[in-house]
């Protein structure tokens, strides 16, 4: 069910495509931006405690009407549950830059496993011998050879910019509590896009047969050199090795139960190292960096304009790669005017393919009436399927400019009567204010007649001026140290005010303690914070600092906790924001500490 919040010229909803799914099924979580600034929306899942969250693609859209700028983004999420019951998600935030909204909570259902197999009642089942046990573990099997991870790529080398895909398998022939946990690799050298949903099925391995669930995802090297992925971690709860039994007849109904006698298994998978290829040399001279195999097209609103009347001329970017970090084709003319222009991106994974489509909205005018012609957009890029670098261009389009609307002008040359130039019939200056020598002479009298202490005000008055501005003169030489610690400041006040109202209004309280926080670490990077996902927000403080893992572990689990009680207000009470607020307090510190301030 969709749930919408409005405010301004922003609409944001969310809805999913189903409210009850099984424990070995996934659900799609659509969000949907539209608006004036819908293009600068950056969405923010809160944490989502049974559900692991994977992006499934972005679409964009862009219009241009009597020169107003509307957009609209959908974003798509593949949301797999980890254990039965009734759960909700939580209000997501879609922060505008300047503005920040949330869409409603939204109730989901998580059943029971669907089972591909169907079972008899116990008592009309004959007794099950080992032969019909067919590859089922054999009782006593080590607990390494009934549960393990397994990661891979597709592919060793690559150039920067091609697609490489990671497929990660876990593996269990043994009963499990919920869907397990799953903790991302580090990469290095790359970044990633998800590619969703979840696969699952059953295979046999030596004799054994394993049921799996395997994520995949796109990973994309930045430069050439040595690129790496980490260890993937798996937390699983496994039922104990004591109640499992391989000839229990309902030993496959067990799998994704919900059974309470398990063990806690941690697993994880060994580092991967990919070589990374320099492009060939002697590239296009136009060439900035796109990898991957594209058509382009184009496309003009009309093609009978007035002289200097503007006309969107939009470019289309097709195919697979990373689309959305290609830089835009150059327009120019000697005819044409480019005011601005505007691009928007769709984002698709279609059979594990990063592809989609790349759209760029030129706004020109014609300086000159007549027949006129658009000359083609070229665009080069290395194609990965064929090795080479390839240069595709738009075909021109002929456009007819008509005569502009005059604008009305005025002439100051001549005289009402036409006769020549504006006369200048004499001038008249007269003095407002006369003072006679005695007046200066009285007040000169009068000043003399003050006290010595007073005439000491004039001289203190400039050493303040002096030292103000010095201090001006300080903090333009390095405002980024005087906001810091003005933020330090403010930071500590805001612990004070918190901590005065929390018994009384815990939600504002908790509210002055994160945006205190935000505040103090948007000063401490020298960037605005506020609209960064978690994890950008992680990675721009690693890149200032050398970070411990402990802080930045730190930092996201109390980022999460205030979300959390954001998000479930009926949870929130004194005690608990007082715990967030020591935590900030202690947090603070360890990053003074730790950065040496």
């Amino acid at each position: 069910m969709p749930a919408a919040n409005v405010k301004a010229a922003v609409e944001v909803s969310a809805a999913v495509d189903k409210q009850v799914v099984s424990l070995n099924d996934y659900l799609t979580l659509t969000v949907y931006v539209s608006g004036d600034n819908a293009n600068a929306s950056n969405v923010q899942i809160p944490s989502l405690s049974n559900f692991s969250v994977s992006s499934s693609g972005r679409k964009t859209s862009i219009s241009i009407i009597n020169g107003r700028i509307s957009s609209s983004m959908e974003y798509s999420y593949v949301l797999t549950p980890k254990y039965i019951g009734k759960t909700s998600i939580p209000p997501i935030g879609v922060s505008t830059g300047k503005e920040k909204f949330f869409t409603k909570e939204i109730e989901i259902t998580v059943v029971a496993a669907k089972s591909s197999q169907s079972y008899q009642p116990a008592a009309q089942q004959n007794p099950i011998t080992r032969s019909q046990a067919k590859n089922r573990p054999a009782k006593g099997t080590p607990l390494e050879n009934l549960i393990f991870v397994k990661a891979e790529t597709d592919k060793k080398t690559a150039y920067p910019g091609e697609q490489i895909n990671l497929s990660f398998r876990f593996y269990t022939a043994v009963p499990i509590a919920r869907n397990p946990e799953y903790i991302p690799p580090k990469l290095s050298n790359l970044f990633s896009e998800d590619l969703p949903p979840i696969r699952s099925g059953e295979t046999v391995i030596n004799g054994v047969k394993y049921y799996y669930s395997e994520i995949k995802s796109a990973l994309f090297a930045i430069n050439s050199g040595e690129a790496k992925v980490g260890s993937i971690a798996v937390t699983a709860q496994v039922q104990k090795e004591e109640d499992i039994d391989p000839f229990d007849p309902n030993f496959m109904q067990k799998f994704f139960s919900g059974f309470t006698n398990y063990e806690e298994v941690k697993l994880q998978t060994k580092p991967l190292n990919l070589d990374i290829q320099p492009l060939p040399e002697n590239p296009p001279d136009d060439f900035s960096g796109a990898v991957g195999n594209f058509i382009v097209s184009r496309e003009i609103d009309r093609k009978e304009v007035k002289k200097g009347e503007p006309v969107n001329l939009t470019l289309k970017i097709n195919g697979k790669g990373n689309l959305k970090d290609i830089s835009l084709p150059q327009l120019s003319s000697p005819d044409i005017k480019v005011y601005d222009s505007l691009s928007t991106h769709s984002l698709t994974k279609h059979d594990d393919i990063i592809g989609g489509e790349k759209k760029v909205t030129y706004i020109i005018s014609f300086k000159e009436e007549g027949v006129k012609e658009i000359p083609p957009i070229k665009f080069s890029f290395f194609n990965i399927d064929t090795k080479k670098y390839e240069t595709i261009e738009t075909s021109p389009i002929k456009v007819k400019v008509l005569k502009g609307d005059d604008a009305k002008t005025y002439d100051f040359s001549q005289k009402p009567d036409g006769t020549g130039g504006i006369d200048i019939k004499g001038s008249d200056i007269k003095y407002l204010l006369n003072s006679s020598p005695s007046l200066s002479a009285k007040i000169s009298s009068s000043i003399n007649r003050l006290p010595v202490y007073f005439h000491l005000l004039f001289p203190a008055a400039l050493f303040l001026a002096f030292m103000k501005n010095r201090s001006l003169y300080e903090k333009l030489k390095n405002p980024q140290f005087y906001a810091y610690k003005k933020a330090v400041s403010v930071f500590e006040n805001a612990m004070k005010e918190s901590q005065s109202i929390e018994d009384k209004d815990p939600s504002r309280s908790l509210s002055i303690i994160y945006d205190a926080l935000m505040d103090y670490l948007s000063a401490r990077t020298g960037e605005n914070v506020y609209s960064l996902p978690i994890d950008k927000l992680l990675s721009l403080y690693s890149q200032k600092f050398k970070a411990s893992e402990f802080t930045l572990n730190e930092i996201r689990s109390l980022l999460e906790q205030i979300e959390f009680l954001n998000y479930a207000p009926s949870g929130l009470n004194a005690q608990k924001v007082s715990e967030a607020r020591q935590r900030a307090l202690v947090l603070s510190e360890m990053i003074e500490k730790e950065t040496g301030k």
